[in-house]
């Protein structure tokens, strides 16, 4: 095998794993975005996670 082939095959591979990674890429941004729509607390973003916090508290000192 020449050199020529030997970059070629290297470089379909680099394009095959690339590929697997935007696949990839892909799933784990819609997994998140399931997430999301849970309301789960882990990925909420700050600012709600802070609001939600502060309501929760004042709620429970008015009780």
């Amino acid at each position: 095998m020449n050199t020529i082939d030997i970059l070629k095959n290297k470089l379909n591979q680099l394009s095959k794993d690339f590929q697997f990674l935007i696949d990839e890429n892909k799933r784990l941004k819609t997994e998140l975005e399931n997430l999301k729509d849970k309301n789960d607390l882990f990925t909420r973003n700050s600012e709600d996670l802070i609001l939600t916090i502060h309501n929760k508290l004042k709620s429970e000192d008015k009780s």
